[in-house]
């Protein structure tokens, strides 16, 4: 009796380093995302942003309200569900997006319920010029991460293709170049390695899709340069902003389309969590859409 009383000590006493252990690990991922978000209220620029092309001006005149000021970040909330391969399960997910309006630079950090009981947790961003993708199971026991040149690259661009969502940022980001392709269709790109995206509007003037020939997709552990792209529709006022709230993201291989990401937009805040650069005034003051059509 006595052996068997030390042993279920020892168990419940490994069972409770186990959960202080999980508990240690999750709250610091947690803290990871909270930061790099802060991370993203402290980007400022001093240089004056290229006026984009008269689609886009006129896009953002028409989305961004017109009495509010330029804001420091965007937070939209999101459902939806992603798969990782073509024959896989779809995974239903809630997340919210925080965008940075002057520099690029966005953190997405959701939450798949991948089973009743089985959660996973994904941080998946661009701060600072790096990218970074990070899931892990509850939190804590960490299942993928992706780092380096190739997750830089390719998180640039999901940015890049995202300012539909921050109409803000496509006038006031002075990292953004720009370039007309025709009268339906612009391209924006950013970066050392100059990341390009490519969007395409409608005859009422809505971004209704983004697209790249090359944004790095990992195939058993290789980066792979591969057409990608993403279409938006539902335009609704969230905010104030007058934003698509649907979206579906694929991969264009060689025997079709191949979605893996689909969801809806919900809410949108503007500067959550303070926007202390707006109340105590600041050296730089973006640009207001009304400005740019003077």
């Amino acid at each position: 009796m006595i052996d068997l009383s030390l042993s279920i000590k020892i168990l419940l006493g490994m069972i409770s380093v186990l959960i202080i252990v999980h508990l240690w690990l999750a709250r610091r991922f947690q803290i990871l995302g909270d930061r790099q978000v802060s991370t993203l209220r402290m980007f400022h620029s001093q240089e004056q942003p290229t006026h984009p092309p008269a689609l886009i001006r006129d896009f953002v005149l028409r989305s961004c309200p017109s009495s509010q000021r330029c804001p420091e970040t965007i937070r939209i909330h999101q459902t939806g569900e992603m798969r990782l391969s073509e024959q896989g399960e779809w995974i239903p997910f809630t997340a919210t997006q925080d965008f940075a309006i002057q520099q690029p630079g966005f953190v997405w950090r959701a939450r798949f319920r991948a089973a009743p009981r089985i959660k996973i947790r994904v941080v998946d961003s661009y701060v600072d010029g790096h990218g970074y993708l990070e899931a892990r199971l509850f939190g804590s026991i960490s299942l993928a991460k992706a780092e380096g040149a190739g997750t830089d690259k390719g998180e640039l661009m999901r940015y890049l293709a995202e300012l539909v969502f921050c109409p803000d940022a496509l006038l006031n980001n002075s990292s953004l170049q720009w370039r007309e392709l025709d009268p339906s269709s612009v391209e924006v790109a950013a970066g050392p390695e100059r990341a390009a995206v490519r969007f395409d509007f409608d005859l009422n003037g809505n971004i209704v899709r983004s697209s790249a020939p090359d944004r790095p997709r990992l195939v058993e552990g290789q980066e792979i340069e591969t057409p990608w792209f993403g279409t938006f529709a539902d335009y609704k006022v969230l905010g104030g902003y007058r934003i698509p709230t649907r979206g579906e993201v694929s991969w264009l291989l060689e025997d079709g389309p191949f979605c893996y990401w689909r969801g809806r937009i919900t809410q949108l805040d503007v500067d959550p969590e303070g926007d202390s650069m707006f109340s105590f005034g600041s050296l730089n003051q973006p640009l207001h859409p009304q400005v740019v059509e003077g």
